[in-house]
């Protein structure tokens, strides 16, 4: 076996690429040489100059705090890139025996790369920021690029990809497969709040969450009856509307229940995510009677022009 088709083949340790980022993100420096001044920072301290103006701090007042509270540290402790007081493990120990999840792994780098988003957009406005604070944005660069890379690898092999949300304007990881792919192709054909949460409805951390899911599927309900349940009459889909008129109602998209009594969790989010794909294909059908005339008309284009004799 080959070196590159060793390094595909190896299992993926989410522990030590966890600490492999967070090493690069809290000890790896970055030096600049300013006007009157010069230094180093990690790139979390670029962060912690940054953060009170970053749309996602809620009401954190400081990265610490904010690592801290959402659960960062706690995996990185899993992943024993901290010790139980809360420090920097020793070199030999760091990442060895963690048992960090995939689950750790998207949380985290979703983290982290909305933290390097930030960065990279305030990047752009270097006229707003004073010389030293520009020279320090920009020798991070290489650094977060590393990261990125090392980030989009694993992501490829887990068969997961990123998706902005312009609604919470964050960077989320979202599953790479077929229906996620239809998703983005038809999202982005409506309006902005049908289009986002289309393709929310596949993201990993929705899973389970009964409730989010009702929501979408409530959105997609009003937009079917809207825009859609009337041109699928008309062209005689009477079998995907009516099985979508039964799903709609067991499910009872229009009222949540989180705890359907008579399925079961698994089974009221697994008949979810079949009225999903069946309200995704309503809409890819009516694209299609909607494009159908221009073929029509094409076709007719195309035979009229072979009747045509030349003299």
């Amino acid at each position: 076996m080959g070196f590159i088709e060793q390094i595909n083949k190896r299992n993926i340790d989410f522990s030590q690429e966890i600490c492999s980022i967070e090493s690069l993100m809290s000890e790896r420096k970055q030096y600049y040489s300013g006007v009157g001044d010069y230094g180093s920072f990690t790139i979390y301290a670029i962060m912690e100059r940054l953060f009170r103006s970053w749309e996602l701090r809620g009401t954190f007042i400081s990265l610490d705090q904010m690592k801290a509270k959402m659960g960062i540290d706690s995996i990185l402790c899993r992943c024993a890139y901290l010790d139980e007081n809360g420090s920097i493990a020793s070199p030999d120990i760091i990442g060895y025996n963690g048992d960090a999840s995939e689950d750790d792994y998207t949380f985290y780098t979703e983290f982290i790369y909305n933290i390097l988003y930030c960065i990279d957009e305030a990047r752009k406005r270097t006229s707003q920021h004073t010389i030293n604070l520009s020279l320090i944005l920009e020798s991070a660069q290489a650094i977060e690029i590393t990261i990125k890379q090392n980030i989009a690898y694993i992501l490829d092999r887990l068969g997961l990809r990123w998706f902005f949300s312009e609604q919470g304007f964050e960077w989320k990881i979202v599953k790479k497969d077929f229906i996620v792919e239809v998703s983005a192709a038809i999202a982005g054909a409506y309006e902005k709040n049908l289009s986002e949460n289309i393709i929310l409805y596949t993201h990993s951390k929705i899973h389970g969450n009964l409730v989010e899911k009702n929501k979408i599927l409530f959105l997609l309900a009003k937009h079917f009856e809207k825009e859609v349940i009337s041109n699928l009459k008309k062209h005689s889909y009477n079998d995907l509307l009516s099985d979508i008129g039964f799903l709609a109602n067991n499910c009872d998209v229009r009222h949540c229940v989180e705890d359907n009594r008579k399925v079961g969790r698994e089974r009221q989010e697994e008949n979810y995510d079949i009225l999903f794909k069946l309200y995704l294909s309503a809409i890819i059908i009516n694209d299609y009677i909607k494009t159908k005339p221009f073929v029509n008309k094409l076709k007719s284009e195309i035979a009229n022009t072979k009747k045509v004799v030349p003299t």
